[in-house]
C-alpha cells in the first residue's frame, strides 16, 4: 500500500518553498520563499523535524 508523504507547507499561502534559517536571537525559523512569511520553529515541530539539516559555512 502506498505511503502518503507529508510535505511541509506555509501557514499563509500553502507553498512548499520553505527554508529553515537560523536567527541569532530567536533560533531556528521557517521562512516561506513564496510569500515571505516567517515563523519560529523548533525541532519538535512536525513540519521541520524530518528536513532539518544544520550546516556551518567556513
Amino acid at each position: 500500500m502506498p505511503k502518503q508523504i507529508d510535505i511541509p507547507t506555509c501557514f499563509v499561502c500553502r507553498s512548499s518553498e520553505l527554508e529553515i534559517v537560523l536567527n541569532k536571537e530567536l533560533g531556528p525559523m521557517t521562512h516561506c520563499g513564496e510569500c515571505g512569511f516567517a515563523w519560529l520553529s523548533s525541532l519538535a515541530d512536525e513540519e521541520i523535524e524530518s528536513t532539518y539539516i544544520q550546516t556551518i559555512a567556513s
